[in-house]
C-alpha cells in the first residue's frame, strides 16, 4: 500500500521487484437508499488490495474517488467528474508512478462509466510514448464490468432478477466487505 510506505520502503520495495503499480479508480455517487455514497472507493480499496497480493509484484496507489459522473439534487450522492478531467488525472498519476520507478502501470476501476474509453485512451498514449523504454501503461477492463457480467449471469442462472445500479452484487459485494462496518444500512 503505497500511501503506508515510506520513500525508503518504496525504493526497497522496487528494487526487489515490485515493479507495478496499480492505478485504481474508486468513485463517489449514490448507490440506492442503502448503500454508502463512497461504495466503489470503499470496494475498491479492498479488490486492489487483494490482487496487489496475488500479483505479488505490485504496489496499489491511493485509489481514486471520483470518476465520470454527474451530481443530482434529486438523488444527492454523487460528485463526478468529466471523462477528460479523469483522462488528465489518470495520465499524470501513471507518469508519476513512472517517474518514481516502476516500470509498468495498471489503470483499472470500480466504476463502469467512462472506463472503456478513458482509461483506454491514456493506456494506448502513455504505452506509446513509454514502451520505447520498457516502461508499459496497460488498461485492464477484466475487473468491474466482468465481475457485474458474470454475477449477473448466475443471478438469471439461478431465478432472480438481472441487477441494476447499486442492485444485488454491489449490495452483495458491500455487505461481505464492510458489513460490520457500516457500508449498507439494514
Amino acid at each position: 500500500e503505497f500511501a503506508m510506505m515510506t520513500w525508503p520502503e518504496v525504493k526497497a520495495a522496487i528494487a526487489a521487484g515490485k515493479t507495478t503499480a496499480l492505478v485504481y479508480t474508486g468513485g463517489t455517487e449514490q448507490r440506492g437508499p442503502q448503500n454508502v455514497n463512497g461504495g466503489h472507493t470503499l470496494m475498491g480499496t479492498e479488490i486492489v488490495k487483494t490482487i496487489a497480493a496475488r500479483l505479488g509484484n505490485a504496489i496499489w496507489l491511493p485509489v481514486l474517488p471520483y470518476t465520470p459522473n454527474n451530481a443530482s439534487a434529486d438523488l444527492p450522492g454523487t460528485i463526478g467528474l468529466t471523462p477528460e478531467i479523469l483522462g488528465l488525472i489518470l495520465e499524470r498519476i501513471s507518469e508519476q508512478a513512472i517517474a518514481t520507478g516502476f516500470k509498468n502501470v495498471v489503470i483499472m476501476g470500480d466504476h463502469g462509466g467512462g472506463q472503456p474509453q478513458t482509461y483506454a485512451e491514456v493506456a494506448k498514449k502513455l504505452e506509446a510514448k513509454y514502451a520505447p523504454q520498457g516502461k508499459h501503461v496497460f488498461f485492464c477492463d477484466e475487473v468491474y464490468a466482468k465481475a457485474q457480467n458474470d454475477f449477473d449471469d448466475w443471478l438469471v442462472a439461478h431465478g432472480y432478477p438481472r441487477s441494476s445500479h447499486a442492485g444485488i452484487p454491489d449490495t452483495s459485494t458491500m455487505l461481505y466487505l464492510g458489513g460490520d462496518k457500516g457500508w449498507v444500512r439494514k
